[in-house]
């Protein structure tokens, strides 16, 4: 009795006969052979794949320390800057003499200069496109918004109309406030 088989079995029983006969009638060198230049092609292509991968790596590498590393160093700046700023305005909160707050009022002046200045070299060096540009606009404002806190506590101090450490205290919340959007 014969049972019928699907069309498909039968071809792949077909291609897997031919495929013994044809290794049977082949040597043991000429099978050696074969088998080496499978392994030899296929090591060609893991050769091409590692090869396109350090590649990628290289262009990733490069991409990093070009464009991501500088900006975080920029941010880096500009936040020790306006970290010495603050202190400088805590002290000016706290000054007591006219030629002391004139002195503070020159080192903050130098502060915000550097700060204007490292934004301006990013803008100029670093900002390669839109999304760039739109990010350090963000960052412009959120540096003249940190500004603003300390000009609503200076001048009741100034004028004697307010206690020194309230306003001291108030104005290192507002610019923690302030710092969080750089």
């Amino acid at each position: 009795m014969r049972v019928a088989t699907p069309c498909g079995l039968q071809e792949a029983t077909a291609i897997a006969t031919v495929r013994n006969i044809m290794l049977n009638q082949m040597g043991i060198g000429q099978r050696l052979a074969l088998a080496f230049g499978l392994l030899l092609a296929l090591l060609c292509a893991m050769a091409a794949m590692a090869a396109w991968q350090v590649r990628n790596l290289a262009n990733d590498t490069r991409y990093f320390s070009d464009n991501i590393v500088p900006s975080h160093e920029t941010g880096k700046k500009v936040l020790f800057s306006l970290g010495q700023e603050q202190r400088q305005q805590l002290l000016h909160l706290m000054a007591t003499s006219d030629e002391e707050m004139n002195g503070i009022e020159r080192s903050m002046a130098k502060l915000r200069q550097d700060v204007n200045q490292e934004l301006a070299t990013y803008e100029k060096e670093l900002a390669s496109d839109d999304a760039d540009r739109r990010l350090l606009a963000q960052a412009r404002e959120a540096v003249n918004a940190y500004y603003q806190t300390f000009e609503k506590v200076r001048p009741p101090v100034e004028a004697g109309a307010g206690e020194p450490r309230q306003a001291a205290a108030s104005h290192r919340a507002d610019a923690r406030r302030g710092r969080k959007g750089l």
